[in-house]
């Protein structure tokens, strides 16, 4: 490993072990030092913290930067409900800001008219539904409830209307007023994107502003 030039070189490899009785990849740093013409010296250190590490950064980087998106988000609905529109301007601005912001593909709000649900502003969908009885389906479901909904396998659940093929997850949250259950944030994943606690813990707070 050693260059003809004379100097050091080194490389980074893991290898799985037991470490504190569970299995677990171990990282280790080679460094190849020659000698003469025929030796090398070979110095090997246990660099497994300092990965760890990097990789926490790499993790607290990711949540500082998708919390200063939530803040934004926030911002920008809170703002819009502030302004002097009309209740579709208000709407049709919120689902395109929540699409922008966190690049969710499919988002749309539906509005409680008498027993169904009715479609107000969308994004991202190439055939909708335009109402829905909310005896029926997972918007139905939290329309009934005023519970929010997570659900990571869509084509599992029973209650699952589908709209168009392709749907990896859905998360779906109540509209709120003074209460009452007037409407249903409904956002789903494409591709290879799922959602996760933390998307729904965001969806959430959308629907109380």
């Amino acid at each position: 490993m050693a260059s003809s030039t004379g100097q050091t070189q080194s490389l980074e490899y893991s290898l799985e072990g037991n470490i504190n009785n569970a299995r677990r990849l171990a990282h280790y740093e080679a460094r190849f030092a020659p000698i003469d013409r025929d030796q090398v010296l070979m110095l090997v250190r246990d660099v497994s913290k300092r990965h760890d590490d990097e990789v926490s950064l790499q993790t607290l980087t990711l949540e500082a930067q998708r919390r200063a998106q939530e803040l934004l988000l926030l911002d920008k609905v809170r703002t819009v409900a502030t302004q002097e529109l009309e209740l579709k301007q208000v709407i049709s601005k919120t689902v395109n800001a929540i699409a922008e912001t966190f690049a969710y593909t499919v988002v749309s709000i539906y509005l409680l008219e008498a027993d169904e649900l009715v479609m107000q502003h969308q994004v991202g969908y190439p055939t909708f539904i335009e109402r829905l009885p909310i005896s029926k389906g997972v918007m139905g479901k939290v329309a009934r409830t005023g519970q929010s909904i997570l659900l990571r396998s869509p084509k599992d659940d029973p209650e699952f209307v589908v709209a168009f093929e392709g749907i990896n997850s859905e998360i779906c949250v109540p509209l709120l007023d003074a209460g009452r259950v007037v409407g249903v944030l409904n956002v789903e994943s494409t591709e290879k994107r799922f959602f996760d606690e933390a998307d729904l813990q965001l969806m959430t707070a959308l629907s109380d502003t």
